[in-house]
């Protein structure tokens, strides 16, 4: 099966390899929202207490047990960075931004809602205007009896 261009520059890393700041506090945070549970619930997840994470925060709905998956909250530093705005979008429309990127997105997506554990990648973006940009993101599961909602917790890094 050939890669798509979203899956050549990403690669899946350990969760005690988290090594972005932010990332790494969106994880410390949804620990202890989840407690001795299998992951927190959506209502468990408290703005006023990550407020520094907001602008690099992604809420994600599960639809209809995974048939799609919908871009519920986008922070603003995500929105510079991928260059647009996906709220309301359905992962399955993320081709029209970059062939094979909402394929990679809904298996990630599938991943972390089958599984209900935490997913990290690394990779680079690349802007014709800035260059490449390192970045690191998490998608950790949310809910009460199944997977219902995926946080995203992403930062990036300058120029490589």
């Amino acid at each position: 099966m050939k890669s798509s261009t979203a899956e050549r520059s990403v690669s899946f890393v350990d969760i005690e390899d988290v090594s972005f700041v932010k990332v790494r506090s969106g994880l410390d945070y949804w620990y202890r929202k989840r407690g001795t549970r299998r992951y927190p619930a959506r209502s468990d997840i408290e703005p006023s207490q990550i407020k520094a994470l907001l602008p690099n925060v992604t809420l994600i709905r599960v639809l209809a047990d995974g048939a799609d998956y919908e871009f519920r909250i986008v922070g603003e530093r995500t929105i510079e960075e991928h260059g647009t705005n996906p709220i309301h979008w359905h992962v399955s429309q993320l081709d029209s931004l970059v062939q094979g990127y909402g394929d990679f997105m809904r298996r990630l997506c599938d991943r972390v809602r089958s599984t209900g554990e935490p997913v990290v990648l690394r990779g680079s973006l690349h802007h014709v205007e800035r260059g490449h940009r390192r970045y690191e993101s998490i998608y950790l599961p949310l809910g009460v009896q199944a997977v219902d909602h995926i946080l995203n917790v992403a930062d990036y890094m300058g120029a490589e």
